[in-house]
């Protein structure tokens, strides 16, 4: 049985952890990219592939699986590409599993963050079809098999995928894609009936002036669920998520913390 080389990406990395407003969006982005790419790592670890570069970080793995030890990881430590050898191939090793692997993933976050929040929306409304349609069309997966080390940018210059048209009010976040209420227009009376009991229920989560595309949303509410998604993935495994802490500091107190750190006879609890 024949080994052959496999090569993974997953994206767009730019469009999903740059785009961002708060210092905790870039934190979230970069998060639940390392967690999707750990999950594909996995899921090649499933059909019996070892996976060559980058190595993950020790431990990581197996919190993806639940049976993690010590501190979990709360920072994104997973690129999103790599290469795995020991592939078997045609008969033992499936790239399709991997692929399937992310996008499940994504899936059961995505449904988890929808059934805690938007749930009470029936599922034909105008939201529930913008969830959908950007849900399912947002990530580019790429991957190859073969030796040679640039068949994976070759791969990604068929520039094979394309991102749904998105119609209606632009996401406050993202450009580019649709905020989730279905308005027409700005100044639409249907963006503040949508987004105003967000933004007073959740003013940590949602400025006053936000409106977000189902990405965004994700991004904003995943680490409320995180802790207990329990998701079924190809290959007989089970994805688990963990306990998240997702406020981080600001731009302000990012600036600030040198100046804050050489105060004399500062109380460091009120700090």
């Amino acid at each position: 049985m024949s080994e052959q080389t496999f090569h993974f990406t997953l994206g767009p990395v730019q469009g999903f952890v740059a785009q961002a407003r708060r210092t905790r969006d870039f934190w979230a982005g970069s998060f639940m990219l390392s967690w999707l790419a750990g999950a594909a790592m996995r899921a090649v670890d499933a059909q019996g592939g070892e996976v060559e570069f980058p190595k993950p970080a020790q431990g990581a793995i197996g919190w993806l699986e639940g049976i993690g030890q010590g501190e979990p990881p709360r920072q994104g430590s997973i690129p999103n590409r790599f290469k795995a050898i020991q592939c078997k191939v045609p008969e033992s090793f499936k790239p399709e599993h991997v692929t399937q692997t992310v996008r499940d993933a994504w899936s059961a976050l995505a449904d988890a963050v929808w059934r805690q929040d938007l749930s009470h929306l029936p599922e034909g409304s105008a939201t529930r079809v913008i969830w959908e349609r950007q849900i399912n069309g947002f990530w580019e997966i790429s991957w190859v098999l073969g030796e040679a080390s640039n068949l994976l940018d070759r791969r990604k210059n068929w520039r094979s995928h394309f991102a749904p048209e998105e119609p209606g009010v632009n996401c406050s976040v993202m450009a580019g894609w649709q905020e989730l209420s279905g308005a027409e227009r700005p100044g639409d009376p249907v963006l503040r009936a949508f987004w105003h009991p967000f933004q007073e229920q959740f003013p940590r989560d949602f400025d006053a002036d936000e409106k977000l595309c189902a990405i965004a949303f994700v991004k904003r509410r995943f680490v409320k669920v995180f802790a207990e998604l329990r998701a079924p993935m190809p290959n007989g495994w089970t994805l688990h998520g963990w306990p998240l802490k997702g406020q981080m500091p600001s731009t302000l107190d990012l600036a600030a913390a040198h100046w804050v750190a050489r105060l004399e006879g500062a109380d460091s609890e009120l700090l």
